[in-house]
C-alpha cells in the first residue's frame, strides 16, 4: 500500500512536471500547482516512500528488516546529495527562488504559505 501510494506521488508530480515544461510560455517559471504547491521536489519525495514500501514488505520475511540501509540511504540520496541539493542549487541563480522556497517545502509536502516578498516567475 505504502509503496503504490509512493509510486503513485512520483507519477503524478512527474507528469504534472511533464505537460507544464511541454508548455513554451511556461519556460523559466516554476511550477506551482498540483503536487508542486506542497513540494519543490514532490517526485523525489514520493521515490523515497516508494523505497519505504518496499522496506516494510520485507519486513514480513524472516531477517527483512535488516535491508533498512537500501530506504534510509536512498532517502538521504535524494534529499541531501544528488536529488534535491544539485537541483536548488541550478534554481537559485534564478528569479523567484527566493520566494518559491518561502512558499514551498522542500520535500515532505506540506501547507502551502503565502510569502511576503512578490514576484511574477510563477505559475499559480
Amino acid at each position: 500500500m505504502i509503496a503504490s501510494l509512493g509510486l503513485g506521488i512520483e507519477t503524478i508530480a512527474d507528469l504534472q512536471l511533464y505537460y507544464f515544461k511541454k508548455n513554451p510560455k511556461n519556460h523559466g517559471l516554476f511550477l506551482k500547482s498540483g503536487l508542486w504547491r506542497y513540494s519543490r521536489h514532490p517526485n523525489y519525495f514520493g521515490e523515497a516512500v516508494l523505497w519505504w514500501g518496499l522496506y516494510i514488505l520485507a519486513c514480513s520475511v524472516s531477517n527483512g528488516w535488516i535491508t533498512f540501509y537500501s530506504p534510509l540511504i536512498i532517502t538521504l540520496l535524494l534529499r541531501f546529495v544528488s536529488g534535491v541539493p544539485l537541483l536548488e542549487k541550478e534554481f537559485a541563480k534564478r528569479p523567484g527562488f527566493k520566494q518559491y522556497c518561502e512558499e514551498t517545502n522542500v520535500f515532505i509536502p506540506w501547507f502551502y504559505k503565502q510569502a511576503e516578498s512578490k514576484d511574477d516567475n510563477f505559475e499559480r
